[in-house]
């Protein structure tokens, strides 16, 4: 054995305070139409930092010693997010066109924003001389998007309903603390269509779903 150390790091500090609230308004549920109204808010922030220097033990030949090396990353990250949204469904049945279906439409306006600082630092003693120059200084960046649903339910009888639907979402971009990287959103476009039944007074239930999903900016 040895006493030798090949590595070691400091304590990883993360520390990370958020803050969010959603009021919503809807209908009593009364009547053909049901309704639902509302806006949500997302304060977030996050500090982290982290230390590991290895010391070039763990390899052999003639490149060993220049195999030492520091990784130093520490930052903030600050996000800011509002989102309305508002959905609507509308069961015909319950007007004087006496059709068993309900009409759903959603739609959502979302405002991101990411800022903070960034430092990374990468250092080959041997190689740079202490460190290969650091990767350090603010970032912000904004984001917005509107994303929506659009459904059919159509129901077969008490005991027996299909349905289909479209609908967009969106995640927002971000930032790898210390890393000095923005990553940019991902959006998705989803289908999906089915059947859901009961039988035997209920006793018995049988669904059957299919779904297709197109994912941009993975």
């Amino acid at each position: 054995g040895s006493d030798l150390r090949l590595s070691e790091g400091t304590a990883w500090v993360m520390n990370a305070k958020q803050f969010s609230q959603e009021v919503r308004f809807a209908s009593n549920g009364e009547g053909p139409l049901k309704w639902v109204v509302g806006g949500i808010f997302f304060w977030g922030k996050n500090f982290e930092d982290f230390a590991y220097s290895d010391y070039g033990y763990n390899d052999f030949g003639p490149t060993a010693p220049f195999d030492q090396f520091n990784f130093l990353s520490n930052g903030v990250s600050k996000t800011k997010s509002y989102a309305p949204f508002a959905q609507v469904d509308y069961d015909l049945s319950q007007t004087s066109v006496g059709v068993p279906l309900t009409i759903t439409a959603g739609i959502r306006y979302t405002h991101d924003r990411k800022y903070g600082r960034n430092y990374l630092d990468y250092q080959l003693p041997l190689v740079c001389g202490g460190s290969c120059g650091p990767i350090q200084g603010p970032f912000s960046k904004t984001w917005s998007q509107v994303t929506g649903k659009f459904g059919l339910n159509w129901q077969i009888s008490d005991q027996s309903m299909v349905f289909a639907s479209v609908s967009k979402g969106y995640l927002a971009g971000g930032n790898i603390i210390g890393l000095a990287t923005i990553y940019n959103p991902e959006t998705l476009i989803s289908y999906d269509a089915g059947w859901k039944s009961r039988f035997l007074d209920g006793r018995l239930q049988l669904n059957v779903a299919a779904y297709h999903e197109e994912i941009k900016h993975l």
